[in-house]
């Protein structure tokens, strides 16, 4: 056969080209059809969805609302709750939350438990009429504090 020539059958074809570029073509070939028709080469990843806390989601949906609502005064009436009660709890005056010592009781159980002023426990403790963002997270800390102090106390 002459180089020259165009060859005429497909093993004629063959016996002309080198295996190499055989062997591309086939493989373009292959991925080509693996292409059209969406086949993958292993079983598909699937993505890790996060877990979430239903209580976490509840707490922020609760948080979301309450602070459209401007409601300030609620939350602080349910943090000041929360902080007698833990406050109680470690000065050993309270087996559950719904049976608090007064807070008269509580302060003079801080009192001769820390050996510190009222002064900063009785702001904790009172209801201001009106508070606002800044006076919250200002309670926040305080309250922090004064738990803190008393776990270094007891």
């Amino acid at each position: 056969m002459e180089s020259g020539t165009v060859p005429q059958t497909l093993l004629d074809y063959f016996s002309r080209t080198p295996w190499l570029a055989v062997g591309l073509q086939f493989a373009l070939l292959l991925l080509f059809l693996l292409w059209q028709q969406s086949q993958r080469f292993g079983p598909p990843l699937l993505e890790k969805e996060p877990v979430t806390s239903n209580s976490a989601a509840y707490i922020e949906a609760l948080a979301g609302v309450l602070e459209r609502a401007q409601q300030r005064q609620f939350v602080l009436e349910q943090l000041q709750d929360r902080f007698r009660y833990d406050l109680a709890h470690q000065l050993g005056l309270a087996a559950s939350p719904h049976h608090l010592p007064r807070d008269s009781e509580l302060m003079q159980a801080w009192q001769s438990a820390t050996g510190r002023s009222l002064d900063s426990l009785q702001d904790l403790l009172s209801n201001p009429h009106s508070i606002d963002d800044s006076q919250l997270l200002k309670w926040l800390e305080q309250a922090a504090s004064v738990l803190q102090a008393l776990k270094g106390a007891v």
